[in-house]
């Protein structure tokens, strides 16, 4: 009788008791959620962690970055692991950028925004970014993305891009913008150009761009 007793609280202290009241599986998390619920509330691992892009200055949840940004319950995030990678943020009223500084993000989109700066940006391993109908006015903290391809800046105040020369574009869309020296572009490898509605005359400094596809 003593075994079985013993027996049934080892059983007991490993599954746990179910007495109606929320109760934590083996992770810490509650029951019944899913591993993308639950990734909002990891914790950092005693042991090293791997990962081929570094750690943000403090994890935070997607609740907590929207509260950041001013931004309600509006837009979508991605992430990997602990770090956000993707932020869809058209149309939310975000103004300030500077919360989505030390993630790893490759993929943004702020179109539809009071946003003035993009000094946030600076450094960051941009790929994607759509900044269309916004107030801004330079590109100059894009001069360090050194891996964007895909920029949008489509009937936004830009009139100077030549910080963008020498990054890696294939897709630069200038629609409705004040942009009137295509210099910075000569020997890029563009496969999209958008210049419907810009106020580019000549087209010669880009002789020595194959692009494969242009709008004028």
């Amino acid at each position: 009788m003593q075994k079985l007793c013993l027996l049934l609280a080892l059983c007991l202290a490993i599954c746990g008791c179910d007495d109606g009241s929320p109760t934590a599986d083996s992770t810490g998390q509650e029951p019944g959620r899913s591993m993308a619920e639950r990734s909002e509330d990891w914790t950092e691992d005693e042991g090293e962690v791997k990962s081929d892009v570094p750690p943000a200055p403090q994890f935070i949840t997607a609740s907590q970055m929207r509260e950041r940004l001013g931004i309600g319950e509006g837009g979508h995030f991605e992430r990997v692991g602990r770090n956000f990678t993707a932020a869809e943020l058209t149309n939310t009223g975000v103004k300030d950028l500077s919360p989505l500084q030390g993630q790893p993000i490759t993929g943004l989109v702020i179109a539809r925004n009071p946003v003035t700066s993009l000094d946030a940006l600076a450094g960051m391993p941009l790929e994607v970014l759509d900044f269309s109908e916004t107030p801004v006015e330079s590109v100059e903290p894009l001069a360090k993305c050194a891996s964007l391809s895909q920029l949008y800046l489509e009937k936004t105040k830009v009139s100077d891009i030549a910080p963008l020369a020498g990054l890696p574009l294939t897709r630069l869309y200038l629609t409705d913008c004040p942009v009137a020296d295509l210099k910075p572009l000569a020997g890029m490898n563009l496969q999209e150009l958008n210049l419907c509605r810009s106020n580019i005359e000549n087209l010669e400094d880009l002789r020595d761009v194959e692009l494969g596809i242009l709008w004028i």
